[in-house]
């Protein structure tokens, strides 16, 4: 019997309206409101979760999120924990988190427990094991005990906790390091081959040690010393560094972390003779490098003069006078500035006359300074260049140096504009270099510097013919002044030469030839070259030990045969090249 046609149309009309109803379910589901979470944070690269639940990595945009609220965590290692609770509805939400960085705290752990901390050549004794207070970024690490290697290691401070345990091995034992001009070369030590350039940390015992680099028939062979650890008031040296140039004949070596400077408070120069090397620290002392000898004196200097033209005689400056002494350390002679009729000054800062005879004696104040001549036999001074500030008003005449025929080599410098107006302005600096003639008081200038140049004289070539220079510039009033270039004043005024440009430039000096220029290029390089700026050929890059990360040569002092140069480091230490 079939159905009535009355509910076969109303079963159709049920499964109809069933699917009907699921679609609009479908699209109401799809429908639903979503929104949008972006997550910043300084610095970058923070970890996010939100709810608990891990993200990623700021930045970082989570869409499609539902409508509520969230509890948004960012950390990163090294800083306090940001948080913040933020309602996503059908819109854009940013949170941007300013992370906080945690103290930097460092704990050393030492075994054995005792041993003596260095921290970036700091002593930091043997008690303390906790620091705080200190600076991100890279730290050199130092831990000795007697009788145990010496551990060195620059680690990496982080914001937060930072913890180092150290072992100390047994043993004392001092480090050389050796490089040259070229990679490969063979080393030997005291007779045995220990391997090939470069050679880092090789540990030798204490003691005088005989090194020899080989390479392709060339040979250099020298006396090093492998210093050990120690304690006291002074920072303990144990590195020796050679760096050898064979295709130049020159040869670098050094004992970095400043055993002499410390102990002996920073090498000076050289004797006449080249043979010992002048110290100046706890008294005038002299040094040999080949036995490490020394001979003190009773002499307390605040600075020294150099030799006398002739050599015989080493100037001084003390407390209240000058003086001098001989080679010998015997002898010394003292002259009162007062008792000398020289006026009481902020400073005073001592030349050697070209007659050997006299000194020229600055008596400094804030802006002018005054000039003595003193004679040694006599004892007195008299005025020298009288009157020679007056002629140029508003500028500073500083005497840099004398010329064989005893003309000034003088640094002229200005604070105030061009225009002549008498007030005060940075941006008006400028020095000029010039020679004065002491008996008429006239100056020629060898320069002509521009507004906010500073031409900088550092010493005559032994004829007289050049004057090298540093000039310093500044971009503007409020610019720190820059070393930009290095060169030389022609001295029969036929104008100036730069020799080098660039960043980091250093000191230079006159081989005492005349023939020769070495200077610093890049903070540490050093550079021979001839007299003119020709033929320019780089000798060495002193190594930076890490003691300080700016560290920079600072100064260049020839031996009086030209076969020894010292070279003074920013950072207290020693170092000498010697041409083979």
């Amino acid at each position: 019997m079939k159905p009535h046609p009355f509910f076969t149309c109303r079963a159709a009309w049920s499964g109809t309206l069933v699917l009907l109803l699921l679609v609009i379910v479908a699209l109401l589901a799809g429908c639903v409101p979503r929104g949008q979470l972006t997550v910043e944070s300084s610095p970058g690269g923070a970890e996010v979760t939100v709810n608990g639940e891990r993200k990623g990595r700021t930045p970082l945009v989570l869409e499609d999120l539902k409508p509520g609220v969230y509890n948004v965590s960012v950390t990163l290692r090294g800083y306090a924990p940001y948080r913040q609770k933020v309602e996503v509805k059908n819109d854009a939400v940013a949170v941007s988190a300013e992370l906080v960085a945690l103290p930097v705290k460092l704990r050393v752990e030492t075994e054995p427990a005792d041993a003596f901390l260095y921290l970036n050549g700091r002593a930091a004794g043997y008690r303390q094991r906790t620091f705080e207070g200190l600076t991100p970024g890279p730290l050199v690490l130092r831990v000795e005990k007697e009788g145990y290697e010496t551990w060195e290691k620059a680690v990496r401070l982080e914001p937060g906790d930072n913890a180092v345990r150290v072992v100390l091995e047994k043993g004392n034992r001092g480090r050389l390091s050796i490089a040259s001009d070229r990679d490969g070369d063979r080393v030997y030590l005291d007779g045995v081959l220990i391997g090939r350039t470069p050679l880092q940390s090789y540990k030798v015992a204490p003691g005088r040690h005989v090194v020899k680099l080989v390479r392709d028939g060339k040979s250099w062979e020298g006396t090093v010393w492998g210093f050990s650890a120690g304690r006291g008031d002074m920072v303990p040296t144990d590195l020796t560094v050679v760096q050898t140039n064979l295709a130049a004949g020159w040869t670098l070596r050094g004992y970095p972390f400043s055993r002499l400077a410390a102990q002996y408070g920073g090498a000076w120069g050289w004797t006449p003779d080249g043979a010992r090397a002048v110290l100046n620290g706890r008294g005038i002392q002299f040094l040999n490098l080949d036995t490490f000898e020394v001979q003190k004196t009773d002499v307390m200097a605040w600075d020294l003069a150099g030799w006398s033209p002739d050599g015989r005689l080493l100037a001084f400056t003390g407390d209240g006078l000058v003086g001098t002494l001989k080679p010998d350390g015997m002898e010394v002679k003292t002259y009162e500035y007062d008792r000398a009729g020289i006026p009481e000054a902020d400073g005073y800062r001592v030349l050697w006359h070209p007659d050997g005879r006299h000194l020229l004696v600055e008596a400094a104040g804030e802006w002018k300074s005054v000039y003595w001549l003193l004679d040694l036999e006599s004892g007195k001074a008299r005025p020298f260049i009288d009157g020679l500030q007056e002629k140029f008003p508003g500028r500073r005449v500083t005497v840099c140096g004398f010329l064989p025929g005893g003309e000034v080599l003088a640094e002229v410098r200005s604070y105030i504009r061009r225009n002549g107006t008498s007030a005060y302005t940075e941006a008006g600096y400028f020095a000029d270099v010039g020679v004065c003639d002491p008996e008429a008081g006239a100056i020629t200038f060898l320069t002509e510097a521009a507004e906010g140049q500073y031409y900088h004289p550092l010493g005559v070539s032994p004829d007289g013919q050049r004057a090298y220079f540093e000039l310093f510039e500044r971009k503007s009033p409020y610019d720190e002044q820059v070393r930009t270039a290095l060169g030389f004043v022609n001295t029969d005024r036929s104008g100036a030469q730069v020799i080098v440009r660039g960043e980091k430039l250093g000191p230079g000096s006159w081989s005492p030839d005349g023939k020769q220029l070495l200077y610093v290029s890049g903070g540490a390089r050093l550079t021979l070259a001839d007299a003119g700026g020709e033929n320019a050929r780089a000798l060495f890059t002193v190594p930076n030990t890490g003691w300080q990360p700016g560290f920079s040569i600072d100064g260049i002092v020839w031996s009086r045969d030209g076969s020894k140069v010292w070279l003074f480091g920013s950072d207290g230490t020693a170092w000498f090249a010697v041409k083979d």
